[in-house]
């Protein structure tokens, strides 16, 4: 309860902070504009999308489950009608630019997307951010950004705690969701108007429903990533970033992480991306690009627990891969589209023997997305 309260306030005040420094920022240029005269004083800007596509393993399952799930095996596990599925995902932002002078401006913005399954409601969710981005200088950027995720759903598993009751029954299948609040601050500088470099940090909570708190988790994240324009139209981008996620690991009062027979989630993560943006020659007078991405994220399982006593999480590796492409085109100076694929692997293994098999054959996973992004813009 305590937990919980403390992040409704730390939210509030989030909001109400990111709320406030945007309506200044208006204010305080309305008062300047009675001043100055400045071209172009106020720029504000919406931004509506509508993305479909269609998911081929929406919840992220091993070859074993899903065969498990076809078979109809595991009564109470699978709340779903299938494993694959069409989502919509409609998204406006705002956002809204002040120029103070010539070289420095400040950018207010706020963003809202939801998810929406064709077939499976469960997955549905929403997502919302805020953002304060301040240009000092011609090439140097700072921003701060908070959002907000009230509720994902990752699938049904059992409680623990309930098994030591009914034994392996259906009702100890509980569905596995979280919501998540996360802070980021960035800075960003261009370098001879060819190399663009950002350092970031961001710090996410994770809290869970009542049947798995033993994986409520502070998330610290640091990152770099570099843009180099190569030529005119081609660039490339590289990116590291370094996660630790510390894990509550005990879901009763008087337990220790250390002490508790409850899972333990914690985990220390490397990210490499790399990316390529292609501005191809115009198409009949239309702008289109080209953008190839990959990521690998390394990450290793840091519980002092045996396998005995965390088999899913003891000595545990992931080799988690990310492959992504799309081709947009400019239709008009507002109206966009992209097409887009993405693919997702994760490879899971331990360092113990023991637990290996059973890690690699719940955790390991294949998933393909493909689908198209509608985008209209426009300034006022």
């Amino acid at each position: 309860m305590q937990n919980h309260s403390l992040r409704l306030i730390v939210r509030k005040n989030a909001l109400f902070m990111m709320c406030a420094m945007g309506m200044l920022i208006c204010f305080a240029t309305e008062a300047k504009a009675q001043k100055k005269d400045w071209k172009q004083k106020i720029k504000n800007s919406i931004t509506l999308k509508l993305t479909s596509n269609y998911d081929d393993n929406i919840l992220k399952y091993s070859d074993k489950y899903i065969q498990r799930f076809l078979n109809q095996e595991d009564q109470g596990r699978f709340h779903i009608i299938t494993y694959d599925d069409v989502t919509l995902a409609p998204q406006a932002s705002f956002s809204s630019t002040v120029n103070w002078t010539k070289n420095q401006s400040s950018k207010f913005n706020v963003l809202y997307k939801y998810y929406a399954y064709m077939g499976n409601g469960d997955k549905n969710r929403s997502y919302l951010s805020l953002g304060l981005q301040h240009r000092f200088k011609k090439n140097l950027m700072v921003g701060f950004s908070y959002s907000y995720i009230p509720k994902f759903y990752v699938r049904h598993l059992r409680d623990d705690d309930w098994v030591r009751i009914y034994g392996y029954s259906p009702e100890t299948f509980q569905a596995y969701s979280f919501s998540k609040d996360s802070y980021g601050f960035d800075v960003q500088n261009t370098f001879f108007n060819k190399s663009r470099l950002r350092i970031s940090y961001d710090y996410a909570l994770y809290f869970h429903n009542e049947h798995f708190t033993e994986y409520d988790s502070r998330n610290s994240t640091i990152g770099a990533n570099l843009r180099q324009k190569i030529t005119k139209d081609l660039s490339l981008e590289a990116g590291y970033s370094y996660t630790m996620s510390n894990a509550k690991g005990f879901d009763q009062a008087g337990e220790t992480k250390e002490s508790s027979d409850d899972s333990d989630g914690s985990y220390n993560e490397n990210s490499y991306d790399f990316r390529v943006i292609w501005n191809l020659p115009k198409l009949k007078g239309f702008k289109h690009s080209i953008d190839l991405g990959f990521s690998y994220m390394d990450r290793d399982y840091t519980t002092k627990k045996t396998p005995d006593a965390d088999q899913l999480h003891s000595g545990r590796e992931d080799d988690n891969f990310e492959i992504s492409g799309s081709y947009s085109i400019d239709l008009s100076r507002k109206l966009s589209i992209e097409l887009f694929y993405n693919r997702y692997l994760r490879n899971a293994t331990s360092v113990y023997p023991v637990n290996r098999e059973y890690i690699s054959d719940e955790k390991d996973y294949r998933q393909n997305q493909i689908g198209l992004t509608v985008i209209y813009n426009f300034d006022f």
